[in-house]
């Protein structure tokens, strides 16, 4: 027979249970997002100039793509901020229809209003300029792999990537000499300036990755492919946070036990704190707790038997604060006490 404290803790334990499991995958969420473009078809020009629409941000990654007639080259990419810009790969060669494809990227920017400037060797017959904006990408080394290719035919792909992280950014640039180009499947269409493609999609794992655009026809094209890596996610064990921490009690004139404060991992329970209750009154302390947690409050009678109980969550956002626990009771009797848990980053649970 299952007793009403053996059904409450197994309710507990199960809701704790459920925290574990569906938390934690949480601050491994960290992704590359787009943010904003501009572009521009430019012809018989040394030098492209194209501003974004609006501010960007500092931190930020900033992606220029060029398409431009196979008998100039770019020599520079700069832009008004002063950020420093690198090309991901050589250049794809395509053939005097479809043109080449450079792609060049600036990690963790500025910010502020920016105009792009890229110059060619020569005045090019032709030069379409992509200018991209993305949140979330790692400042200190973004880029993560790299390709380009070129062909003739109705599907133009710069070739495989293969990715070391997690959440990469798959960005894709493919000049089209001919027809009306589609995003391959999963990915999606950022400019389809001059009859020409950039595309981008998010991968949630690491791999080998294509980037397909459907051209619309049988043409000679040019594709260049980079993946970026997302900023690293915050280690949740390794970042705590300091909490001032009161508990007061109204139990009863007749009560003795404990509180007791355990941190919840997947391989176990770890006592944080442990506090004497004896009729009423109150304790202070400092808790140091990780950043991302799960966390448990046991209420015990004086023989050490789990009375109350009640689990909340730290999300990695919690910088400081203070916690309280309060437990008080309308009659003299202990299994009528309560936890309230109040503070703005935690999440409560029912408590049981």
């Amino acid at each position: 027979m299952t007793t009403t404290t053996e059904g409450k803790m197994k309710s507990t334990l199960l809701r704790i249970g459920f925290l574990l499991f569906a938390f934690p995958a949480l601050p491994g969420l960290a992704a590359v997002s787009f943010v904003q473009e501009a572009d521009q078809a430019a012809r018989s020009v040394t030098t492209v100039k194209q501003a974004f629409r609006a501010s960007t941000a500092s931190g930020d990654l900033l992606v220029v793509g060029v398409l431009y007639d196979k008998s100039v080259a770019v020599t520079g990419v700069t832009d008004s901020q002063g950020n420093t810009y690198a090309a991901v790969s050589s250049p794809a060669v395509g053939t005097s229809v479809s043109g080449d494809a450079t792609v060049y990227y600036a990690k963790n920017i500025k910010g502020g209003s920016d105009t792009v400037t890229v110059t060619l060797s020569t005045a090019a017959p032709f030069a379409d300029v992509y200018v991209l904006e993305y949140a979330g990408a790692d400042t200190a080394s973004p880029l993560d792999a790299a390709t380009g290719a070129s062909g003739t035919g109705s599907v133009g792909n710069g070739g495989a990537v293969t990715t070391t992280s997690a959440n990469d950014l798959i960005f894709a640039i493919c000049a089209d000499g001919g027809g009306l180009p589609s995003a391959g499947t999963g990915f999606t269409v950022r400019s389809l300036r001059d009859d020409n493609i950039v595309e981008d999609a998010q991968e949630a794992a690491a791999g080998s990755f294509s980037a397909i655009a459907n051209l619309g026809g049988s043409y000679p094209w040019a594709c260049q492919t980079a993946a970026f890596r997302p900023a690293a996610s915050s280690d949740p064990t390794t970042e705590s946070v300091a909490l001032s921490a009161k508990f007061t009690w109204d139990t009863g004139s007749a009560i003795q036990g404990s509180v007791v404060l355990s941190q919840q991992t997947t391989s176990g329970s770890t006592q944080i704190g442990k506090w004497t209750i004896n009729n009423q009154g109150s304790v202070s302390a400092t808790l140091t707790l990780q950043v991302w947690g799960v966390y448990i409050f046991e209420l015990l009678d004086s023989s050490g038997n789990v009375l109350k109980n009640g689990a909340i969550v730290a999300f990695p956002t919690l910088q400081s604060g203070s916690l309280q626990v309060v437990l008080v009771s309308a009659t003299k009797q202990v299994k009528s006490a309560n936890f309230t848990v109040a503070m703005g980053d935690l999440i409560t649970t029912a408590p049981s």
